[in-house]
Protein backbone atom coordinates (compact mmCIF):
# COMPACT_ATOMS: atom_id res chain seq x y z
CA UNK A 1 0.00 0.00 0.00
CA UNK A 2 1.05 3.19 -1.22
CA UNK A 3 0.08 6.52 1.06
CA UNK A 4 -1.03 9.72 -0.88
CA UNK A 5 -1.85 13.06 0.52
CA UNK A 6 -5.30 14.17 -1.17
CA UNK A 7 -5.07 17.68 1.17
CA UNK A 8 -3.96 19.62 3.87
CA UNK A 9 -5.20 22.72 4.90
CA UNK A 10 -6.76 25.21 7.96
CA UNK A 11 -9.83 26.55 5.69
CA UNK A 12 -12.54 24.62 4.95
CA UNK A 13 -13.66 24.66 0.66
CA UNK A 14 -16.33 24.70 -1.01
CA UNK A 15 -17.73 22.30 -3.33
CA UNK A 16 -15.64 21.51 -6.56
CA UNK A 17 -17.41 22.00 -9.50
CA UNK A 18 -16.83 21.42 -13.61
CA UNK A 19 -14.54 23.17 -15.39
CA UNK A 20 -12.72 22.75 -18.57
CA UNK A 21 -10.42 25.44 -18.17
CA UNK A 22 -6.94 24.45 -17.52
CA UNK A 23 -5.41 21.33 -16.99
CA UNK A 24 -5.94 18.47 -14.59
CA UNK A 25 -6.93 19.09 -11.31
CA UNK A 26 -6.73 23.29 -12.04
CA UNK A 27 -10.15 23.49 -10.67
CA UNK A 28 -9.74 21.83 -6.84
CA UNK A 29 -9.50 24.49 -4.39
CA UNK A 30 -6.14 25.75 -2.46
CA UNK A 31 -4.95 22.75 -0.04
CA UNK A 32 -6.44 19.85 -1.95
CA UNK A 33 -4.14 17.98 -4.17
CA UNK A 34 -4.87 15.31 -7.34
CA UNK A 35 -3.48 12.13 -6.93
CA UNK A 36 -3.10 10.61 -10.77
CA UNK A 37 -3.16 6.69 -10.74
CA UNK A 38 -3.98 6.52 -14.35
CA UNK A 39 -2.05 4.55 -16.87
CA UNK A 40 -1.71 6.85 -19.63
CA UNK A 41 -4.69 9.34 -18.87
CA UNK A 42 -8.19 8.48 -18.10
CA UNK A 43 -8.62 6.11 -21.62
CA UNK A 44 -6.88 4.03 -19.92
CA UNK A 45 -7.61 3.56 -16.27
CA UNK A 46 -5.77 1.94 -13.22
CA UNK A 47 -5.68 -1.14 -12.70
CA UNK A 48 -7.98 -0.77 -9.88
CA UNK A 49 -6.96 0.65 -5.89
CA UNK A 50 -9.91 -1.49 -5.13
CA UNK A 51 -8.90 -1.20 -1.60
CA UNK A 52 -8.75 2.47 -0.90
CA UNK A 53 -8.72 3.94 2.80
CA UNK A 54 -9.25 7.42 3.33
CA UNK A 55 -8.11 9.03 7.30
CA UNK A 56 -8.42 12.17 7.76
CA UNK A 57 -6.25 13.73 10.71
CA UNK A 58 -7.17 16.62 12.51
CA UNK A 59 -5.01 18.54 14.97
CA UNK A 60 -5.08 21.79 16.79
CA UNK A 61 -5.57 23.13 20.56
CA UNK A 62 -8.47 22.58 22.41
CA UNK A 63 -11.26 21.79 20.88
CA UNK A 64 -10.77 21.19 17.07
CA UNK A 65 -13.30 19.15 14.26
CA UNK A 66 -13.24 18.40 10.92
CA UNK A 67 -15.45 16.61 8.04
CA UNK A 68 -13.66 15.78 4.97
CA UNK A 69 -15.27 14.46 1.66
CA UNK A 70 -12.93 12.17 -0.76
CA UNK A 71 -13.93 13.25 -4.32
CA UNK A 72 -12.83 11.38 -7.74
CA UNK A 73 -12.81 11.80 -11.29
CA UNK A 74 -12.18 9.85 -14.61
CA UNK A 75 -10.84 13.03 -16.64
CA UNK A 76 -9.31 14.86 -13.85
CA UNK A 77 -11.75 17.88 -14.22
CA UNK A 78 -15.10 16.46 -13.39
CA UNK A 79 -15.12 15.62 -10.05
CA UNK A 80 -17.71 13.56 -8.09
CA UNK A 81 -17.93 13.13 -4.44
CA UNK A 82 -17.17 9.60 -3.58
CA UNK A 83 -18.51 7.50 -0.86
CA UNK A 84 -19.29 9.19 2.44
CA UNK A 85 -17.77 12.34 4.26
CA UNK A 86 -15.45 11.51 7.42
CA UNK A 87 -15.29 13.32 10.24
CA UNK A 88 -12.98 13.78 13.25
CA UNK A 89 -12.88 15.75 16.25
CA UNK A 90 -10.79 16.10 19.77
CA UNK A 91 -10.54 17.49 22.78
CA UNK A 92 -6.38 17.58 22.86
CA UNK A 93 -5.21 15.07 20.86
CA UNK A 94 -5.01 13.84 17.23
CA UNK A 95 -7.78 12.61 16.09
CA UNK A 96 -8.31 10.34 13.19
CA UNK A 97 -11.14 8.60 10.98
CA UNK A 98 -11.59 6.22 8.55
CA UNK A 99 -13.15 5.85 5.62
CA UNK A 100 -13.33 3.18 2.76
CA UNK A 101 -14.08 2.46 -0.92
CA UNK A 102 -13.35 -0.17 -3.65
CA UNK A 103 -14.38 1.39 -6.76
CA UNK A 104 -11.85 2.20 -9.45
CA UNK A 105 -11.14 5.62 -10.11
CA UNK A 106 -8.46 7.68 -12.23
CA UNK A 107 -7.88 10.76 -9.96
CA UNK A 108 -8.33 10.74 -6.24
CA UNK A 109 -8.39 13.94 -3.84
CA UNK A 110 -10.37 15.33 -1.14
CA UNK A 111 -11.87 18.64 0.62
CA UNK A 112 -12.38 20.00 3.54
CA UNK A 113 -15.73 20.52 3.81
CA UNK A 114 -16.13 21.75 7.69
CA UNK A 115 -12.92 22.84 10.82
CA UNK A 116 -13.16 24.47 13.53
CA UNK A 117 -11.26 25.17 16.67
CA UNK A 118 -8.16 27.09 17.29
CA UNK A 119 -4.66 26.16 14.87
CA UNK A 120 -6.79 23.32 13.02
CA UNK A 121 -5.38 22.06 10.29
CA UNK A 122 -7.17 19.10 8.87
CA UNK A 123 -4.85 16.40 6.29
CA UNK A 124 -6.85 13.42 4.40
CA UNK A 125 -4.57 10.60 3.51
CA UNK A 126 -5.36 7.51 1.06
CA UNK A 127 -3.74 4.79 1.60
CA UNK A 128 -4.32 2.30 -1.76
Amino acid sequence: MTAYVLCSTNAASSPVGTSQAGGKGSNLPPGSNMIDLSIGGALNPVIPPTNQVFQLIVTGSGNVSATAQPIVSNDGMNWANYGSTISAASAATVSQANGTGAAPWAFYSAIITAISGTGAVAKVIMNA
